[in-house]
């Protein structure tokens, strides 16, 4: 399964293409001996980090590797073949759909939410580009509470957005529900056949699970929370539910492996026109946040999580440098430490995790 997955990571980092980050950050180069392969596992050993973990220097893999247990009833241990939920990070899958139906002629940045939805207040206003960034002044006024079918839920959606405050950065996942239902209109697929067939398959990210077949999948990892320091105290089960109304935003898992590549042909604009990448990754409103990640002058910072597993990811916007830490016990300082310091130590930065 090893020599499998360095396969793999050997094809991703082949692509090799320039990408442009644009909002500012507050970084200070600093001046350290780089670390060793060994030095870096420490460090994630002594944050405790339960999950699976990938450092890249310079295109090289310089750690690929699990900790800790992905089912500890079954005396199952983390590996690179483990797959997680990615929570908010699918957001950045959902405007990679958006981005390819813009490369395709059937929908543009400045098209107009009204052309799908006129009944929303102010729609008539709200662009699609402000939706991939989130500063369309959507809000959701009542988030739904019984199982719904996906398009029912989207009819919710719907029924249930405001509008206000525009034109400044509020995280309001609506954005992308809503998103992910003009995706189905254009495509006249669900939301998943969508993702399935315009990206999963033809890219060959075989490990990319949609939530109804999580349970099934031989490496799916188990959620766990810390209880009177032992992390694995509480077993958090899997609630159908939950994913269920993340539609566009959270109800897909993968490995570490499909999600590192996803990052380079994502920011690589292999999934659509180097024009349309060079829009799609602008913030408006001299923001951060742009079709599911933030920019930075000088790295992209992406985060998800949902029930208690947590992906975080920072990367150089060539993506030469990357470190991924996929968790099945989320731990929100530690795990934000340790990669901060660590993406810190690799691009002779100083980098927060914030």
């Amino acid at each position: 399964m090893m020599k499998k997955w360095y396969w793999s990571i050997a094809l991703l980092i082949g692509f090799i293409f320039p990408s442009a980050a644009y909002a500012t950050a507050q970084t200070n180069s600093i001046q350290r001996a780089p670390m060793t392969t060994s030095q870096y596992d420490a460090r994630l050993k002594a944050a405790h980090f339960i999950g699976t973990a990938l450092i890249l220097k310079d295109q090289h893999i310089i750690l690929a590797k699990g900790y800790g247990a992905q089912n500890q009833a079954l005396n199952i241990e983390n590996s690179v073949d483990t797959k997680y939920q990615i929570g908010s990070i699918q957001k950045a899958w959902t405007a990679a759909l958006i981005g390819q139906l813009i490369s395709q002629h059937k929908l543009r940045f400045s098209t107009s939410l009204a052309t799908f939805y006129p009944q929303i207040p102010h729609s008539n206003t709200v662009t699609i580009k402000q939706m991939l960034d989130m500063v369309s002044g959507l809000h959701l006024t009542k988030k739904p509470t019984t199982h719904y079918s996906e398009t029912e839920l989207l009819d919710y959606y719907v029924s249930h957005t405001t509008y206000k405050t525009p034109k400044k950065f509020v995280y309001s996942p609506i954005n992308y529900h809503l998103l992910a239902g003009i995706i189905q209109q254009l495509t006249h697929m669900s939301y998943w056949d969508a993702l399935r067939t315009m990206i999963v398959e033809p890219y060959h990210l075989t490990s990319v699970t949609y939530y109804p077949d999580w349970l099934s999948q031989v490496d799916h990892s188990e959620s766990y929370k810390k209880q009177a320091n032992d992390p694995y105290q509480k077993l958090v089960p899997f609630s159908f539910d939950t994913y269920q109304k993340e539609l566009g935003t959270g109800n897909i898992g993968m490995n570490i492996t499909d999600l590192a590549t996803f990052y380079r042909l994502y920011l690589h604009h292999q999934f659509f026109s180097k024009q349309v990448a060079a829009e799609l990754f602008a913030p408006l409103y001299q923001e951060a946040y742009a079709s599911g990640i933030y920019n930075y002058k000088d790295y992209y910072r992406a985060r998800g999580e949902i029930q208690q597993q947590q992906t975080l990811a920072l990367m150089t916007p060539d993506t030469h440098d990357l470190v991924i830490l996929m968790s099945n016990a989320r731990e929100d300082t530690s795990q934000m430490n340790v990669i901060g310091s660590i993406f810190s130590e690799l691009t002779q930065q100083s980098i927060d995790f914030k």
